[in-house]
């Protein structure tokens, strides 16, 4: 399980695993208030995504991502409350590996070099 540790000394534990029900939390906070306007002339519909959508996409997640916070060896609970205190650096801690554990580590062909492209096509 990784570890985060804070400013302050404290641990979060996090799950290691992106789980659909991570997947369809995100999802759920990146799509509120979604609007979908469709151009008359082309057919085409444009997502208007609310900005607030994408900095709190994995504040929804946190919750179920985070196993253990342990300050000075005690357990605390996570709250939003808790979160919200956080200083601003150590929230972006949190953010960015709950970022690793979404995407997951590189994918790899099998002579052990990284797969890049999309559908998993490597590149040449």
């Amino acid at each position: 399980m990784p570890t985060i540790t804070l400013s302050d000394s404290t641990k979060v534990y996090i799950r290691d695993k992106f789980t659909h029900k991570m997947h369809k939390v995100i999802f759920a906070a990146l799509n509120k208030g979604v609007v979908w306007k469709q151009d008359l002339e082309s057919g085409e519909f444009q997502k208007e995504l609310p900005a607030v959508n994408i900095e709190m996409q994995y504040e929804a997640v946190f919750e179920i991502l985070i196993e253990k916070i342990e300050k000075d060896k005690k357990e605390v609970a996570y709250t939003p409350e808790w979160l919200d205190e956080l200083l601003q650096a150590d929230y972006r801690l949190l953010e960015e590996a709950a970022q690793e554990v979404r995407t997951g580590p590189p994918l790899k062909d099998e002579n052990g070099e990284v797969v890049v492209g999309d559908g998993g096509e490597k590149k040449v």
